[in-house]
């Protein structure tokens, strides 16, 4: 249950690197885990590692995401937050929660990594409308065939067309990781 967990105790690091500190961008996670495959990542491992300790993939709750970032810009200058895990879009009910969550106050601009085939209509729609600033995709290469056949990754050329059509059309800016 990440939610039963206290709260990253961020002034350890800070303090070691205070340069971190003062960056007004900083890095969270709503989760652990990824529902994909990919031969190129640590996430299979993490998945065998797992195996019978529990659910592998793990989430947060909307309500304890904001309370991270509200900790963290109450202590530290916080201009903006990217959430570098696989989950943050996985569940559209979680997403809109966090949405209705982070209206008025609470918002902050963000920026995100996730899954070509978790960008819908509905889902780029919150994000923008929850302050999404940016969405990192991993195209990985533009070979279909050797993105499924050496990468274990199954997107095809065309959810990530549309990923990308829906990001830009939201007014958010894409980003895309490639392997050379």
């Amino acid at each position: 249950d990440l939610d039963a967990l206290p709260l990253p105790h961020r002034g350890l690091y800070y303090r070691r690197y205070p340069f971190m500190a003062a960056f007004p961008w900083k890095k969270f996670t709503s989760g652990r885990g990824c529902y994909h495959n990919c031969s190129y990542c640590y996430q299979p491992s993490y998945r065998e590692m797992c195996q019978g300790k529990g659910s592998y993939i793990r989430r947060k709750s909307p309500e304890r995401v904001v309370a991270e970032l509200e900790a963290v810009r109450r202590d530290y200058p916080l201009g903006n937050a990217h959430f570098s895990d696989d989950l943050f879009i996985a569940d559209p009910r979680w997403l809109r929660r966090y949405v209705d969550l982070t209206r008025g106050t609470a918002q902050l601009p963000y920026t995100m990594n996730c899954s070509a085939d978790l960008i819908s209509e509905q889902t780029a729609g919150l994000l923008a409308r929850s302050g999404c600033r940016a969405v990192a995709i991993g195209v990985e290469t533009a070979d279909q065939g050797r993105r499924r056949s050496i990468l274990g990754k199954e997107i095809s050329n065309e959810t990530i067309r549309r990923a990308a059509r829906l990001i830009r059309e939201h007014g958010m800016t894409l980003v895309t990781f490639s392997m050379l």
